[in-house]
């Protein structure tokens, strides 16, 4: 059961982090063009937030903690790991609750606004798109402090 349990954590962050990544390319490749085409693009990102960032966060953060569920209880909570699984533990929670609590919702909005957009961009689509993009950063960096501290 550990085993499939890891191989699903490793397989949903793996899809987390390049969720991300694929958003923000995307985000970055999109920002000349005309707003129709920027519209359909954060209307895509929206999908991807939700079919693979959000997703992968959820089974990612769900597959850690039953991983220190179990080995908690196979070994004692004494001997949880060290340093780096913690760091790991605890980068890993809170850019997941950061993803499913301010990400998810802010990426609904924006697609909801993406798809109302016809000439012009409306400020709060700005303000929002702004609002993810730091979202995204935060939660890409605490991913990347929990893989570096998974193999410390």
């Amino acid at each position: 059961m550990t085993a499939l349990l890891l191989y699903l954590h490793l397989l949903s962050t793996a899809a987390w982090f390049g969720g991300g990544l694929a958003a923000m390319t995307l985000g970055i490749a999109v920002r000349k063009e005309p707003v129709p085409v920027r519209a359909l693009a954060f209307h895509l990102m929206g999908r991807i937030y939700t079919q693979v960032i959000a997703l992968g966060a959820l089974v990612s953060v769900l597959t850690g903690l039953a991983l220190t569920m179990s080995l908690a209880m196979s070994e004692g909570l004494t001997s949880l790991g060290g340093t780096g699984t913690v760091v790991m533990q605890g980068a890993g929670l809170v850019a997941g609750i950061l993803v499913l609590f301010l990400g998810w919702p802010l990426a609904n909005k924006l697609t909801r606004i993406a798809d109302k957009v016809r000439d012009t961009v409306p400020p709060e689509f700005e303000e929002a798109r702004k609002q993810q993009a730091i979202i995204q950063s935060v939660a890409g960096v605490l991913i990347l402090v929990a893989f570096y501290a998974a193999v410390m």
